[in-house]
């Protein structure tokens, strides 16, 4: 509802916009009233009502899972996260290898996986990212046409594309993380051409010959993609939406934070939500809530819902 535009308002009408008892004994320079008229301090008088509506203008970033590593046959795609009908696509699960002339590429997401090298063929390309929210996978290349000697593609982040064995880096948000990094990618079996880089914002590493070549896991709640393995791409970022100045209305929404895919130990990261709005102390529930520098963060590392 939305309070009249012209004429008298009352504080029962106030009251009712604000879901409150008509009858409810209420202050206007109350935190509630404020924020419904928008005069933050100083003088406020009823007229300051005319047209408004309770609602509250936000801060939204929500972080799907990443994807995980192609290799072993294992693996697959993030999970989705979404909040107020906002959603996040999971990131792409890297390439994998079918046979010694054939290979997948990586799968499409939030941003896509990397690309395999093939025993006898050249290597396959890196999946695409979704527009807005994440970056095609690194593309892998081979430098024989023998025994797998070439570079697998490192996973794509949502702020940038993978680049040769690379993760693409992800975007850093108003509270100075760093979020959705893709996976690095390593080299074939039998010539170690060295690894890639892990993407800023939480993509896994190769974990090298040493230890088996799995590649590692994606950064918990960063929505980072895994490390790819000797013989697969590297996973790619779960999705990022950056939604500034969001207006939320009275209500209860379900926040929805999607998991990694996990392979073989080389998990995505999970993902993440996080909205937040001016003040000094919570006018809504929900998540992990916090306060910085005249901001209210209401932090989701699982699901659960945000009231106001």
């Amino acid at each position: 509802m939305t309070l009249p535009a012209s004429g008298t308002i009352s504080l029962s009408d106030v009251n009712v916009e604000l879901l409150q008892s008509a009858t409810a004994t209420i202050g206007l320079g109350d935190a509630t009233p404020r924020l419904l008229a928008g005069v933050p301090s100083g003088v406020i008088s009823l007229s300051d009502f005319y047209n408004k509506t309770y609602s509250l203008s936000v801060d939204l970033l929500v972080v799907a899972g990443g994807g995980s590593s192609g290799g072993y046959g294992g693996g697959g795609n993030g999970s989705d996260s979404s909040a107020f009908s906002q959603i996040a696509v999971g990131g792409g699960k890297g390439a994998y290898v079918i046979n010694d002339t054939s290979g997948n590429p990586g799968n499409s997401g939030g941003s896509g996986g990397g690309g395999t090298i093939v025993r006898y063929a050249a290597g396959t390309a890196g999946g695409a990212g979704t527009a807005g929210q994440g970056n095609s996978g690194g593309n892998a290349v081979q430098l024989s046409t023998s025994q797998w000697r070439g570079r697998n593609g490192g996973g794509g982040g949502a702020g940038a594309a993978g680049s040769g064995m690379n993760g693409g880096n992800g975007i850093t948000w108003f509270n100075g993380g760093t979020y959705a990094g893709g996976g690095a990618a390593g080299s074939g079996p039998f010539t170690n051409y060295g690894a890639g880089t892990p993407g800023a914002g939480g993509g896994g590493t190769y974990a090298g010959f040493a230890s088996g070549g799995r590649g590692n896991p994606g950064t918990v709640n960063t929505g980072g993609g895994s490390g790819g393995p000797e013989i697969g791409g590297a996973g790619g970022a779960g999705g990022a939406i950056q939604q500034n100045s969001f207006v939320v209305t009275l209500g209860t929404y379900t926040i929805t934070v999607g998991a990694g895919a996990s392979n073989s130990g080389a998990n995505g990261g999970s993902g993440i939500v996080i909205v937040r709005y001016s003040g000094t102390s919570a006018i809504a529930t929900g998540g992990s809530i916090s306060v910085s520098g005249g901001y209210v963060y209401h932090t989701y590392t699982t699901s659960g819902t945000f009231s106001f």
